[in-house]
């Protein structure tokens, strides 16, 4: 997995393309023997992601971006776990643990890696980068 997931921006600038080369060089004059999916021999487990949500929320906005936010999982084909904190309190401790201590809500986490709430999940979503997270 590596660096799968890094938000840090360290190798993201042409990496899609030199990452395309790279794989239609190693596979040149190789037909039927390379798969350049980058799955290898064996097909890898899809990611496991959650969507940290609460069904008592105040505020529009969080709602809202409840609402965003599954859209953007469901219009990607993704399977994920929706944790409703209102009636899941015992799982708060472990957002909060994979979160670094944010307890803003919602909050996306893939592969026990949080991908933080609304804004950054849209900014992931908006440079092309999130479906590379969730491998979609």
């Amino acid at each position: 997995r590596g660096a799968r997931g890094d938000t840090s921006g360290a190798g993201r600038s042409g990496s899609g393309a030199r990452g395309d080369a790279t794989c239609a060089d190693a596979c040149e004059g190789k037909r039927g023997r390379r798969d350049c999916s980058g799955r290898g021999a064996r097909e890898k487990m899809p990611p496991k992601v959650i969507l940290y949500t609460s069904s008592v929320s105040f505020g529009a906005s969080t709602r809202g971006h409840t609402s965003n936010m599954k859209h953007i999982l469901d219009s990607k084909g993704v399977k994920y776990e929706e944790v409703d904190l209102a009636t899941n309190r015992e799982r708060a401790d472990e957002m909060v643990k994979v979160s670094g201590g944010e307890r803003k809500l919602p909050q996306l986490h893939v592969d026990e890696k949080s991908y933080g709430g609304w804004d950054s999940v849209q900014e992931l979503e908006d440079c092309g980068e999130l479906s590379k997270i969730l491998q979609v």
